[in-house]
């Protein structure tokens, strides 16, 4: 795993990432989103974990505080939402995945603009709240806190 030149770890986990479709590549990973596993595509310049409409359908909200509403401009045009808290894990197939707690983007389900969008790991309240780095000879996305 990787190690700082001190020897304390700059990453606990690791796993391959896919970098797909061939016409617009996007670099996925899996997680877990409140306990239900997705493919999540890794965007540094988007604001939060922004839910696919297709993982927002599958979670429940009746047991969580909705934070505010939220619009977003996004390439798929803009983006209407509420803002939760969900907890997100990082599955490692080296070393040892890692939750976290992050502000997530729900979009409201008549976003058809939304509709075949993925998951997107963001960078504010998300990816911030940890290490990452990314191995583009072994296809490997790092993870640490």
């Amino acid at each position: 795993m990787l190690r700082f030149e001190s020897g304390d770890e700059f990453a606990s986990g690791a796993t391959k990432y896919s970098f797909e479709p061939p016409a617009d590549p996007k670099l996925g990973v899996q997680v877990e989103v409140d306990g239900i596993q997705t493919l999540a595509v890794v965007d540094t310049a988007a604001p939060y974990l922004i839910c696919s409409l297709g993982l927002a359908s599958q979670l429940d909200f009746s047991r969580m505080d909705r934070i505010r509403s939220q619009h977003i401009d996004t390439r798929f045009g803009r983006l209407r939402g509420s803002l939760y808290r969900l907890s997100i894990k990082l599955l490692a197939s080296e070393g040892s995945g890692i939750e976290i707690q992050a502000t997530a983007v729900v979009p409201d389900a008549d976003e058809q603009n939304w509709r075949d969008a993925p998951t997107f790991l963001g960078f504010q309240g998300c990816l911030e709240r940890l290490r990452f780095a990314v191995d583009p000879f072994e296809e490997k996305f790092y993870f640490g806190l």
